[in-house]
């Protein structure tokens, strides 16, 4: 009988402790966003932050705490409320579709928006970029940690040139589809798209020697 009262106080005390255990895990991650958001100043409002990581942690396979540890790794690429309210709910898509971890995803969300010149306070605009990411995973031969290092690569050098992230997607999967991918897809464009800023040096044996040919099929 004393066991059967030790189990259901244990089975009523059990899902309280991991309600609190949740709910300190979801405190703890604020505090890092507002410390880093804040910069040693004025502590800056959280609740519209809180807000979208609860609803996130309603609506998706992620936790209200994973949901803020998105946006904590906004906060350190030095994006602001908007740009991390925006960017959240595809960091955990990205997450979520490509299987790596919430850090890698917004890593690259952040990065490379920024790089391409592009609205990142726009969450259908942040949206469509990483629908972008998991559309060339799923359709080109290149998984998500080689086309971050393509982009790491390249999209600094493509935007300098006129290029869109659009164009630099297709690049890369036509390179991937060619066997050519990660690092070495990133040089070959980097190197491709400095020679057009210089319109003397534009030629389809440049795009034909660095396995791009058929980038155009892909745009």
């Amino acid at each position: 009988a004393m066991s059967n009262v030790v189990g259901n106080v244990q089975s009523v005390f059990d899902p309280l402790k991991q309600s609190i255990d949740i709910a300190a895990d979801f405190e703890k991650a604020t505090s890092k966003v507002q410390a880093i958001m804040s910069g040693g100043g004025e502590l800056v409002d959280m609740s519209r932050i809180e807000a979208m990581s609860k609803k996130l942690g309603a609506t998706t396979a992620f936790k209200a705490s994973e949901a803020m540890e998105a946006a904590y790794y906004a906060a350190i690429a030095g994006w602001n409320e908007e740009q991390i309210l925006a960017a959240m709910p595809t960091a955990l898509n990205v997450a979520a579709a490509n299987d790596v971890g919430i850090n890698d995803a917004m890593d690259v969300i952040t990065d490379m928006m920024t790089a391409f010149g592009l609205d990142t306070t726009d969450a259908e605009n942040v949206a469509a970029f990483g629908d972008q990411i998991s559309y060339l995973t799923t359709h080109a031969n290149t998984d998500f940690m080689q086309l971050a290092e393509a982009l790491k690569y390249s999209a600094a050098a493509a935007h300098q040139a006129g290029i869109s992230a659009e164009q630099t997607f297709a690049m890369i999967g036509a390179s991937a589809n060619a066997g050519i991918k990660g690092s070495m897809a990133g040089t070959a464009i980097r190197k491709w798209a400095l020679n057009t800023i210089d319109p003397t040096k534009v030629s389809q044996d440049v795009l034909t020697d660095e396995g791009l040919a058929g980038a155009s099929d892909l745009a």
